[in-house]
């Protein structure tokens, strides 16, 4: 397919142009001005549209801060990872899972710490006039890890796998709208939407979307190729992985070498959060997550930094929109406010988190989420008063399913128990009902008079949050919620590129989700970590990790 790439320029600067328009009027953040711009392909014009002050300020803003960085070393980690075998990463459905690939493969396009897209295997990218076709120049000079050197078969390979129903890969679903991609140079490539979708580039740094070679056999630990800073040295399922560094990564580091710093890293799998804070107090890791519970030890060792992060992450309770009781409005609503959000913060985060409005939209987390978010107060005679209008003055017994402590770490039961607590109140009676198997049974038909308890990870967009599980018919829509209305906002929002229509768009959808859907959220949680204080590294808002430009003080 030809199209006239310099006429898609000027269109796609003239949409850049117009969503200045809107923030100098102030119906526009400049944050929300700058994402757009990324998003397009089009971040230096962007900044370059800024006054002079405001270019500087977004100069010294992106300036790296600090100490020069050392190189050598080794980073001990046991923070956000996970050491089960898996054969391929377009088949991936963890963010830990992921973070193995993230140090071994590149993406097309990386999403910061400050959730801003910036360039990577791609050096730059133009939607079309139609907005159909997406044109991807890419960087030349890179070689993958067993010698091959990358080019445009390799994207050509991985996203035409990543839309191929055999793979089945969640790329399909969060990007249901690429048909696939075509190679028009060595180092040029198309990719074709059905439709117009303005968030479709952060679709690419999905953490199913890791570029392969197109010369890869399958199987990643027994063939982990790879354009990244590091290779897989060691392996023990379930125990450890070690990486260590390449001399020939294409990125450079802020002396003018390449990335990375370090010698190596090794994650490293403990038992629970007793046995990692353990290891950080003898020194056997620079590196970990930390549970709230634990801050004050953590905080109390010397040397080291407890971290904490906010992120757009959720626990959820989940009523199956299809299925008694919870077709009724009423009951519904008297759910909601059955929950004391603020006391749920306290108690199970030790107020590390903001309330949530029963929405999967966290406040400033999202590009153009509503930043008018009134979380619904603890309401016990409304609630009672629904109840009673739905025919059960009386209340009822609800089954609570959830996966089992043994199979989570005991992370789900402790906001199972919250839950059932908040209902009692009410006249709801909870009996509590772990499963090993909750995640094979959480899109199935439950029956009358169940509730479940699972948790989402933040998504890089709205779009891909919502077209994964709510949106009728969704490959992981666990609530089976239907919303005409709904789905008809979806579709505008994600062909619109006007800013300003998008955000109005996306503030429709939020209230429909927190008025008729069918979950409660409580709260978006802080993740944190114990860091050495030795350590130099940026805690990502999504748990990704990436130990390429991280450093050890010596």
């Amino acid at each position: 397919m030809k199209f006239d790439l310099r006429r898609s320029i000027r269109a796609r600067n003239d949409r850049v142009k117009e969503a200045h328009s809107q923030y100098t009027q102030g119906r526009l953040s400049r944050r929300e001005f700058l994402r757009f711009s990324a998003a397009l392909g089009a971040g230096a014009v962007g900044v370059n549209l800024l006054s002079p002050f405001e270019q500087l300020q977004v100069r010294r803003a992106r300036a790296a801060q600090g100490m020069t960085p050392v190189r050598g070393g080794t980073i001990f980690s046991g923070a956000y990872f996970s050491t089960s075998r898996f054969d391929d990463p377009a088949r991936l459905d963890s963010v830990f899972a992921s973070n193995n690939v993230r140090q071994v493969c590149d993406y097309l396009v990386t999403l910061d710490a400050d959730l801003v897209l910036r360039p990577s295997l791609a050096e730059s990218w133009t939607p079309s006039e139609d907005g159909l076709t997406w044109t991807f120049t890419l960087r030349q000079g890179v070689k993958f890890n067993h010698g091959k050197t990358f080019n445009a078969d390799d994207v050509v390979f991985t996203i035409n796998r990543l839309v191929n129903p055999d793979t089945s890969s969640a790329f399909a679903g969060a990007a249901s709208y690429v048909t696939g991609a075509e190679k028009v140079d060595d180092y040029t490539v198309n990719i074709f939407t059905n439709r117009v979708a303005a968030d479709f580039v952060y679709t690419l740094f999905l953490y199913v979307a890791a570029i392969l070679p197109a010369d890869w056999p399958g199987d990643f630990f027994a063939n982990p190729w790879g354009t990244g800073p590091f290779t897989i040295t060691d392996f023990v399922p379930d125990e450890r992985i070690r990486f260590e560094r390449r001399d020939d990564y294409w990125g450079l580091g802020a002396d003018g070498q390449a990335l990375p710093y370090l010698d190596a890293v090794e994650f490293v799998s403990y038992q629970d959060d007793l046995a990692r804070l353990n290891a950080m107090a003898e020194g056997s890791i620079q590196l970990s997550n930390a549970s709230a519970e634990l801050r004050e030890q953590y905080s109390a060792l010397s040397g080291v930094s407890y971290v904490p992060v906010q992120t757009g992450n959720l626990d959820i309770a989940v009523m199956k929109y299809n299925e008694e009781p919870w077709t009724d409005p009423r009951i519904r609503e008297a759910f909601k406010l059955c929950f004391d959000r603020q006391t749920y913060i306290d108690t199970r985060f030790l107020g590390l988190g903001i309330p949530a409005d029963d929405h999967p939209i966290a406040p400033g987390m999202y590009p153009l989420s509503p930043a008018d978010q009134s979380p619904r107060q603890q309401n016990y005679e409304q609630a009672r008063q629904l109840l009673s209008e739905a025919g059960f003055a009386d209340g009822f017994d609800l089954t609570l399913l959830y996966i089992d402590p043994q199979s989570d770490g005991g992370y789900t039961e402790p906001f199972a128990v919250f839950m059932a607590s908040q209902l009692e109140p009410a006249g709801i009676r909870v009996t509590l009902q772990p499963d090993p198997d909750y995640w094979g049974k959480w899109l199935a038909d439950w029956g009358p008079f169940h509730l479940g308890a699972s948790n989402w990870s933040q998504k890089n967009t709205a779009s891909e949050m919502f077209n994964l599980a709510y949106r009728s018919g969704a490959v992981w829509n666990e609530t089976h919620w239907s919303n005409e209305e709904f789905d008809n906002l979806l579709t505008q929002f994600d062909q619109e590129l006007d800013q300003e229509k998008r955000a109005g768009q996306l503030k429709q959808m939020t209230d429909l989700l927190r008025n008729e859907g069918p979950v409660m959220i409580p709260a978006f949680r802080q993740d944190a970590a114990a860091m050495s204080e030795k350590l130099h590294y940026r805690l990502h808002p999504q748990s990704f990790v990436w130990m390429g430009d991280a450093w050890l003080e010596t």
